[in-house]
């Protein structure tokens, strides 16, 4: 929502992460507060978080992420960066981009394809780009552009011999 000193909601709902930030950090003179959150009807709620992994991998708990490669969903979530991120920290003691490597998919559909292979080196791609790493973008395109240039090779190579 843009700051405006005019109301144009009676209501919103943001997810926990920017809750702060639209209450207190960002826009304070817009006297904004949080008043209700999201429960089952027995009143419970939580948090709830997944790790998955192919059932054919030899990780079967969060300490056997050291030096492996977790996706998160985007360098600016909470719920799927920030709070992952911490809980292993302060539970595992694994800290992100040490113990183990991150890439972002852009979506939770994305991380799914990228664990059964679909996600190829577009998904690594995404991630550099979503993260502003442009050496590392940089190094992926020139390595599509080489194979590109040598399959293209090889093929009219093939196709010279054949007809």
């Amino acid at each position: 929502m843009p700051p405006t000193t005019k109301p144009c909601a009676q209501a919103a709902y943001i997810s926990p992460g920017p809750t702060p930030v639209a209450t207190r950090l960002q826009f304070p003179a817009l006297g904004l507060v949080p008043f209700a959150m999201m429960a089952s009807k027995d009143g419970s709620y939580g948090y709830e978080m997944e790790i998955i992994v192919p059932k054919d991998s030899n990780m079967k708990s969060p300490t056997d992420i050291k030096s492996r490669t977790l996706a998160f969903i985007s360098p600016t979530s909470s719920s799927v960066n920030n709070k992952p991120s911490a809980w292993l920290k302060s539970e595992f003691g694994l800290f992100k981009d040490k113990e183990f490597k991150t890439v972002f998919s852009g979506k939770h559909d994305n991380s799914v394809l990228g664990l059964v292979g679909a996600g190829g080196i577009g998904l690594q791609l995404d991630s550099s780009i979503s993260i502003l790493a442009w050496t590392q973008v940089s190094l992926i395109l020139l390595t599509i552009l080489a194979t590109v240039i040598v399959s293209e090779w090889v093929s009219a190579q093939i196709r010279h011999a054949i007809i």
